[in-house]
């Protein structure tokens, strides 16, 4: 039953932000059309700022590219029932970490791969 597995999940939107927390549809640097455009390059290493609301509370993520974080040479794999669906090498420069505003102790780790 489809809508019994639903129940355990809630849908999460995060939305772009400025230092603040405040929306920021603009605050993501402009790039050249045509050029690639990864997180790395984007950000420029700059910081990178999110809003989520998760459990009724609205959170303020700050986030900086972190190129350790993945073990060169990782993959990411997709099982269904036990079995590999697919696998494919898992990129270090759309990954990162953070902490989230008014909680000292927390932490955040989120992979943009495959955008958010």
């Amino acid at each position: 039953n489809l809508s019994g597995k639903l129940s355990e999940f809630g849908l999460i939107v995060p939305f772009s932000t400025d230092a603040r927390g405040r929306a920021s549809p603009t605050g993501r640097k402009r790039v050249p059309r045509g050029a690639p455009v990864t997180p790395h390059t984007a950000l420029n290493g700059q910081q990178l700022f999110f809003n989520v609301t998760v459990f009724g509370k609205e959170l303020h993520l700050r986030l900086r590219a972190n190129r350790r974080l993945v073990a060169p040479g990782a993959f990411v794999q997709w099982q269904e029932d036990f079995e590999e669906q697919a696998k494919e090498r898992m990129l270090g420069d759309c990954v990162f970490t953070g902490d989230v505003t008014d909680m000292p102790r927390a932490s955040v780790a989120i992979s943009n791969c495959d955008g958010l």
